[in-house]
């Protein structure tokens, strides 16, 4: 069985692991509730024989010193430390 620490510190800052992981499984659900409806959304506005599918998506987050997980909205992201998260869809076996 892996130890896995219970802090991890990040330009001198502690952060709870536990905490931490809660926070991103939370932003993760939401982030995948959003776009689910979008699909959705495409799929029922989309003509009947045109059906749009959303095949990828690619997010940049951040980690705020309090352990808060931030959605980045600016082309600058990738710049100042974000953490970047590409989603990719599964192909049905």
């Amino acid at each position: 069985m892996k130890c896995v620490p219970r802090t991890v510190a990040a330009k001198g800052v502690r952060l709870n692991v536990v905490e931490l992981q809660q926070r991103m499984t939370d932003f993760l659900h939401m982030v995948g509730q959003i776009f689910q409806q979008a699909e959705q959304q495409a799929v029922n506005l989309s003509a009947p024989h045109s059906k749009l599918l959303l095949d990828e998506i690619e997010l940049a987050v951040e980690i705020s010193a309090e352990g808060e997980v931030k959605l980045i909205a600016s082309a600058k992201a990738a710049g100042k430390g974000a953490i970047t998260l590409k989603f990719k869809r599964v192909e049905a076996r």
